[in-house]
This record gives structure tokens, sequence and C-alpha cells, in this order.
């Protein structure tokens, strides 16, 4: 399955992506719709401002397994509650 390309009929489509609708091409379109969609929070924009300052929020468990796998150092600072939720 490739979403906005042609249909494989030899390639079963996930169950989560059969429930948005009843025929291939409106599941597509959801599908579409659902990834274009914009619904940012407060706490979207702290976790893209952490990761274009090369800051992670966590602890140095998480912040070891994100350095092993992106393989480079990062900042790390301890976890907290954006502002919005104090």
């Amino acid at each position: 399955m490739l979403v906005g390309g042609a249909h494989c009929h030899w390639l079963d489509e996930p169950d989560i992506f059969r429930a948005l609708a009843g025929s291939h091409q409106m599941r597509v379109e959801a599908y579409r719709q659902f990834v274009e969609q914009e619904n940012d929070s407060p706490s979207d924009e702290l976790i893209r401002a952490a990761i274009n300052s090369n800051k992670l929020t966590g602890g140095s468990k998480f912040v070891d397994e994100i350095e092993n796998r992106i393989g480079i150092r990062v900042e790390a600072r301890k976890p907290r509650r954006p502002a919005s939720e104090k």
C-alpha cells in the first residue's frame, strides 16, 4: 500500500487504516487529511524548541538511549512541566 500511489491488491492494509473509511480511496483521503492537519499545542511547541536547541527533557537513561540512537552527544535538562500546565 502506498498512500497516494497505486493500490497494491497483494499488499494487506492494516486494520487501523481500513477503519478510516469504506473504500481505499476514501481511506487514503482521510489519512492525508489527518497527516496534513495542524493542531499545535503548548507541549508540541516545547518539544519542537527542545529539538531545535539540541536539548532533551528527561532522565539520564532516556538521554543515553537517544544519544546511542542518533550517534551524537546532546545536552540534557531535568524534566519539567510546560509553563501552561504548572
